[in-house]
């Protein structure tokens, strides 16, 4: 019963993390999406660090004034663009 219940909070906050990678993308920065999605900032970074961990994989280059999605970010947004239909 606890095996299937972190199972299926895995899968809650892999499509969370989906939603805060999809606001990102269309907001275009992290304080963006945050306040489209009414979460604090430190909430969509970690949202993206668990994403890219499970993807194992950057979603973004990151620098202090730009930021740009990498080939796997673009896939993963697209993904998730066709799953939150």
């Amino acid at each position: 019963m606890i095996i299937n219940f972190k199972l299926n909070m895995s899968k809650i906050n892999q499509l969370e993390s989906l939603k805060v990678l999809k606001a990102v993308v269309e907001a275009g920065s992290f304080t963006g999406a945050a306040n489209r999605l009414n979460l604090s900032v430190a909430r969509v970074s970690k949202s993206i660090e668990h994403l890219e961990l499970e993807l194992n994989s950057k979603l973004f280059i990151r620098s202090t004034r730009h930021m740009q999605l990498t080939d796997s970010g673009e896939r993963s947004y697209v993904y998730a663009l066709k799953l939150l239909e």
